[in-house]
């Protein structure tokens, strides 16, 4: 089993660095697997994300009993090993979730800013202010501020423009978001995302009014996220959107009742 870490953006979005925000380039990881009875060469279109690591690993080890039912994951062993599905839709071993209901159709990643992520959380090469460093062979930083020597003590964070003294990548003010990726016949493949700086999601209408900021992207004609399609939907998608998002950041399991997450 197979995965990374995110890849800093590099001035996509007009963003210096970092990896804290809804996008594909930081959301979207490489999940890979290599065993007995999984195809080679195999690509699975499910939603699926580090949640169902550890159902997989269980599943493997003590097949879907060995699930303990408060998880929000899934086991992804029916998806991975065709002859584990069939056998199990067969009755022949137990039955997994992949075999009683269907796949969800959508995930939810949700980020709160900690504030202290500034634009040169990683280095660059090519302009004169973070060239290579003749000295060391390495590129120099990217600047965290117009200001020279700026250190991190001494930044400064505003919710007005122009207020703040530091390039600020992860802003407290302004990247508290949640966000859903969907993929189904009725709504697209979408990415839905929501922003508020007290994180608390206090909306005023159904479809999820009130809140600091909104944006949407058909993944499919624009998978670089370029074109925010939010003002160009109607109420009523607006309220599916909004009412799928907050089904899943609801959705939950403890120690005594099973998981209600899709």
């Amino acid at each position: 089993m197979y995965s990374s870490d995110h890849g800093y953006k590099q001035g996509q979005w007009r963003v210096g660095t970092s990896k804290q925000h809804p996008y594909e380039t930081d959301i979207h990881v490489p999940l890979l697997f290599t065993g007995p009875g999984i195809p080679a060469g195999t690509i699975l279109q499910h939603m699926s994300g580090n949640v169902d690591i550890m159902p997989t690993v269980l599943d493997l080890a003590g097949g879907p009993g060995a699930v303990p039912p408060f998880v929000d994951g899934k086991s992804l062993v029916s998806l991975l090993v065709p002859s584990v599905a069939a056998k199990r839709a067969a009755g022949a071993l137990e039955r997994g979730v992949a075999e009683t209901q269907p796949w969800r159709d959508a995930f939810l990643v949700e980020y709160k800013s900690v504030g202290t992520y500034y634009n040169d959380h990683s280095n660059c090469a090519g302009k004169p202010s973070c060239a290579i460093d003749t000295g060391t062979g390495k590129a120099r930083p990217m600047p965290r501020s117009p200001y020279a020597a700026v250190n991190a003590s001494d930044c400064k964070e505003s919710n007005v423009t122009g207020g703040g003294n530091c390039w600020f990548v992860d802003s407290i003010h302004s990247n508290n978001w949640r966000n859903l990726r969907v993929n189904n016949a009725d709504l697209g493949n979408l990415a839905y995302i929501e922003y508020d700086p007290a994180f608390l999601w206090n909306v005023t209408d159904a479809k999820g009014s009130g809140l600091q900021h909104y944006e949407l992207y058909n993944i499919t004609i624009d998978p670089y996220q370029i074109d925010n399609i939010y003002d160009d939907v109607d109420d009523a998608f607006k309220t599916k959107l909004h009412a799928k998002l907050a089904t899943y950041y609801a959705c939950h399991g403890t120690w005594t009742t099973p998981s209600t997450c899709p």
